[in-house]
């Protein structure tokens, strides 16, 4: 079993404004994040965070209610499906966000 595959649900804490290569990884598990950032942080890359099981929150009090409600909500969290790359691996994104076919 993969690393993230274990876990229902995964917080992704960038480090300064570098989601890094955990994101797609993530994805490629087929886990729900919640990735905690600034709302400008993906700048044009916004549908990143339109994806099915990526969740966002840019305040302590939001990420809190957030996870609260999906912890709260077991079969809601095992029901949200996770669209995984094709090939089953990690789509690599490269540093500060290249442009991808999402």
């Amino acid at each position: 079993m993969a690393l993230y595959e274990q876990y229902a649900l995964e917080l992704n804490v960038p480090v300064k404004y570098d989601l890094n290569h955990r994101f797609s990884e993530v994805i490629a598990s087929g886990v729900t994040q919640v990735v905690f950032s600034a709302p400008g942080m993906v700048g044009l890359h916004r549908q990143m965070y339109e994806r099915s099981g990526v969740f966002r929150a840019n305040s302590l009090e939001q990420l809190e209610l957030l996870v609260l409600q999906l912890l709260d909500e077991p079969e809601r969290l095992r029901s949200i499906t996770v669209i995984r790359p094709p090939d089953g691996r990690s789509v690599i994104y490269s540093h500060r966000f290249c442009p991808l076919n999402l």
